[in-house]
């Protein structure tokens, strides 16, 4: 989201890839990226990785093939384009 190309990610233990822009948190942004990006909004437990804006939202997708695809959650402070 702040464009440099670079992200934070950690896998969990259950196999969940949490990934988040490396730049601070916008407070004031509610948004996840488009729809044809397979990302879509979720309730998160509020202040838990990776909700940075602490409003019990953030964005998931499913990648991956196989029968155990791998979850992408990243919070839900993207941009309007």
């Amino acid at each position: 989201m702040n464009a440099d190309g670079h992200v934070c990610g950690v896998q969990t233990d259950n196999g969940t890839l949490v990934v988040v822009d490396n730049g601070p948190p916008d407070t004031n942004v509610r948004g996840c990226p488009p729809a044809e990006s397979g990302f879509a909004k979720v309730a998160w437990p509020a202040t838990v990785p990776p909700d940075r804006n602490n409003d019990g939202y953030a964005c998931l997708k499913f990648a991956g093939e196989g029968f155990l695809p791998k979850a992408v959650v990243i919070d839900n402070n993207v941009p309007p384009r």
